[in-house]
C-alpha cells in the first residue's frame, strides 16, 4: 500500500509517466494482533524496517521482548487499534476469537490504517470490513484468510480497488514442504521415539 501497487498497475496500462513520492514503513507502527509463532515472526520483520511493533495477545503475563512493546487488556488493545498504520490478525481460529475483529474494533482503526489478516477468517467479521473499506473509513486491507474458503465469486471484495487478495496460499512457498518435513523427521528422531516431551504442543482446550 505505501508502494501503492495498483495505481502503478494502472499507470502501466495507461501508459502514463507519473512521478509521485512514495511512502516507507521506517517510523510507521505495526500493530500485531496475536502474538503467537505468526505475529512474532511478522513483528521481527517490521522491526527490521525500522518501524515500531505494538503487540496484544489475549493471555496475560507476557514480558517485553525486544521487539514489541506489550499491550495488555482491553485498554492496551484499543490503544493498539487507534495508533497502529498496519494492524495485522494473526489470530488462531477458536470459538473465542470468533469476528474478534468486529465493527466496533475496525471502527477504531485510523483512517490511514491498512488491516492485514494472516490468521484466520473467521476471526474477522468480514461484512463489517467490506462496509469500512467500501466507506474508506479504513485506507485499505490485506487478506490471505476468508470467513469461508474458496472465497465466493459474489463477495464484495472482488470488486474492492483497496484490497489485496492471495488465496490462502501466503506460506506456500518452495521451501514449505522440505522444511515441514525435516522439521517432522527432527521431531520425530530426537523426541517421540526417545520418549521426550515436544517442545511445542496444541492445547486441546483452546484449540491451538
Amino acid at each position: 500500500f505505501d508502494k501503492e501497487i495498483t495505481r502503478l498497475q494502472a499507470n502501466r496500462t495507461a501508459a502514463k509517466w507519473e512521478r509521485f513520492q512514495m511512502g516507507e514503513l521506517m517510523g510507521q507502527t505495526m500493530g500485531v494482533v496475536g502474538y503467537g509463532d505468526i505475529g512474532q515472526t511478522t513483528a521481527r520483520l517490521a522491526k527490521a524496517f525500522r518501524m515500531k511493533v505494538l503487540a496484544y495477545r489475549r493471555t496475560e503475563g507476557h514480558a517485553d521482548d525486544g521487539v514489541a512493546k506489550y499491550c495488555a487488556g482491553e485498554e492496551g488493545l484499543d490503544y493498539l487499534l487507534r495508533t497502529s498504520d498496519f494492524v495485522v490478525a494473526a489470530m488462531p481460529g477458536t470459538p473465542a476469537t470468533r469476528h474478534f475483529i468486529n465493527a466496533e474494533r475496525i471502527g477504531k482503526m485510523k483512517p490511514s490504517a491498512v488491516f492485514v489478516n494472516v490468521g484466520r477468517g473467521t476471526c474477522v467479521d468480514e461484512a463489517a470490513l467490506c462496509d469500512a473499506l467500501k466507506r474508506k473509513a479504513i485506507k485499505g486491507a490485506c487478506l490471505d484468510v476468508f470467513e469461508k474458503e474458496p472465497l465466493v465469486a459474489e463477495s464484495p471484495l472482488w470488486g474492492l480497488d483497496n484490497v489485496l487478495l492471495s488465496p490462502h496460499n501466503a506460506d506456500n512457498t518452495r521451501s514449505y514442504y522440505p522444511s515441514t518435513m525435516e522439521r517432522f523427521v527432527e521431531l520425530t528422531v530426537n523426541f517421540y521415539l526417545k520418549g521426550r516431551p515436544f517442545p511445542e504442543t496444541v492445547d486441546l482446550d483452546q484449540g491451538y
